[in-house]
């Protein structure tokens, strides 16, 4: 019998927190490309989900809200996931039952430098469910600089690589919002990473993970 575990219980309390959400539309999966605010190598740009940090005072909830809202345009909402998974690198994957509602798909951790005012070098996300019923729009184009959906195949397929935007979109791939070139070499992180590694171990998550 597998008890139900609260986020005290998994979280460590002092530890820095984020959100993120693995966006569906039109019954794709949605993901943020990039902008400059990541220093990244000439011709690359970072594949990742929609979120931030959770801010002091915030719920995860509230943190999605505002951050999907400053990124995309739009303020989405958590949906429950009947199954949650721990997902670490390089291929740790393990089901909790978690006490949450609504309750999130994934938590991983992202390392981060160490530095002196915190004792932690994990940095923690929470990754929620959402499905997107309004046009995103590119708002914070440091952040993001184009959204891209995908088929759950071309995840299975790109993710786990370095793929390039051109040859996602050959496989079905659509650019919702925003530019991006197609020559631009992309670098799954974060939601992206974690949820190929997930949907590695679980081929019938996407099916089967909203209650």
């Amino acid at each position: 019998m597998q008890f139900s575990l609260g986020f005290s219980e998994i979280l460590p309390p002092l530890s820095r927190k984020g959100v993120s959400s693995l966006l569906i539309h039109e019954g794709r999966l949605l993901f943020g490309i990039g902008g400059d605010k990541y220093d990244c190598p000439h011709g690359t740009r970072l594949l990742k989900g929609v979120g931030g940090h959770v801010e002091k005072g915030e719920d995860f909830h509230h943190a999605l809200a505002r951050e999907s809202l400053e990124e995309i345009g739009v303020a989405v909402s958590p949906c429950h996931s009947k199954a949650t998974f721990l997902v670490g690198e390089p291929c740790s994957v393990k089901r909790i039952v978690l006490s949450e509602d609504p309750a999130p798909l994934m938590i991983y951790g992202m390392p981060r430098e160490l530095d002196n005012s915190r004792q932690d070098p994990v940095y923690y996300i929470t990754s929620y469910i959402c499905v997107l019923q309004d046009k995103p729009t590119i708002t914070s184009p440091g952040e993001i600089i184009a959204l891209i959906d995908v088929t759950i195949s071309a995840v299975r397929e790109f993710f786990g690589e370095k793929p390039v935007v051109g040859n996602i979109l050959d496989c079905g791939g659509r650019i919702v919002a925003g530019e991006v070139d197609l020559e631009t070499v992309l670098l799954p992180v974060g939601t992206a990473r974690s949820f190929y590694l997930l949907t590695s171990f679980e081929k019938c998550v996407f099916k089967d993970m909203m209650g």
